[in-house]
């Protein structure tokens, strides 16, 4: 089960706070963004199941690695939106590029892009760079608000 939390981009050290605590592989993150109704298309016939492309509203993920083994899996970050194919490109047109450093293992118009940060990356400017590649990605406006889903391993 997941615990939720309502945090605004302006006001997000209560994410950042849990993402330190969860940071040790004991849990990871799913956010998504507020919209108004209004502006969200309708749902796609057979709930989008032949679509191409990701949900309208973009879905985050933040994952930690889980340690041990030989070594600590890196940090796992992710975005599903519904803007289409070459996300990081249209993020780089955008002026907001995938940081130097990270590495992208997926850019799937349906699953998303998917990158692995290094650790020298704090929290709050992972959920900064995250926030900000939403805005570029959404299909709809964004409130500003969003809601972060928890989960513990």
């Amino acid at each position: 089960m997941a615990r939720e939390v309502l945090f605004s981009a302006s006001e997000r050290e209560p994410i950042v706070e849990r993402m330190a605590d969860l940071a040790d592989g004991s849990g990871w993150m799913i956010l998504d963004g507020a919209v108004m109704s209004e502006d969200v298309p309708p749902p796609a016939a057979f709930g989008g199941l032949f679509s191409g492309k990701g949900p309208e509203v973009p879905e985050l993920s933040w994952v930690p690695g889980e340690p041990g083994g030989r070594r600590a899996e890196p940090l796992s970050i992710g975005i599903r939106h519904a803007s289409g194919p070459k996300a990081k490109r249209r993020l780089s047109e955008a002026g907001h590029p995938v940081p130097e450093g990270w590495w992208v293992i997926q850019d799937n118009p349906r699953r998303g892009l998917v990158a692995q940060v290094p650790d020298r990356e704090t929290n709050a400017d992972v959920l900064d760079w995250l926030l900000g590649a939403a805005t570029v990605l959404t299909t709809v406006p964004l409130t500003g608000n969003w809601r972060a889903k928890i989960y513990l391993r």
